[in-house]
């Protein structure tokens, strides 16, 4: 998306599904406070969560026009997940002593969430029939 040439009504799909995401990762993480040395249970979850969504959104990319791709992906997905709280979670984990977290935490984080991610984009690629290059994402 060149913001040069971007409408205004796709930059406000952006921050509705912003708006949306952020909440919804907010609820999560307020349910589910980190505990001393322990798994970041919320951050895992919306971050898997949204690496399985957005691999089923790119991979139908049957969108009615550029807003609901806009609020759905770059909004939506974008706000829910957060690789830089992944990020500082891993690093806090092994400061405070709990390296062996640490790397179970950043190794699990990432290979579900490309476990996930393609899985979903397998599965809607199947819905739709959409097979290799016709599928990539433009």
């Amino acid at each position: 998306m060149d913001a040069r040439e971007t409408s205004w009504d796709v930059r406000l799909s952006v921050l509705a599904g912003g708006a949306l995401g952020t909440a919804g990762r907010a609820a999560l993480l307020w349910g589910m406070p980190p505990s001393a040395g322990g798994w970041p249970w919320a951050t895992f979850a919306v971050n898997l969560a949204g690496a399985a969504l957005l691999g089923w959104l790119v991979a139908g990319e049957h969108w009615r026009g550029e807003r609901s791709r806009a609020f759905l992906t770059h909004g939506l997905c974008g706000a829910l997940t957060t690789f830089s709280a992944f990020q500082l979670e891993v690093v806090s984990l092994a400061e405070a002593g709990h390296a062996s977290v640490a790397v179970a935490y950043l190794a699990t984080s990432v290979l579900l969430g490309l476990l996930l991610a393609s899985a979903a984009s397998a599965l809607r690629r199947g819905f739709t029939g959409r097979r290799g290059a016709e599928a990539a994402p433009s």
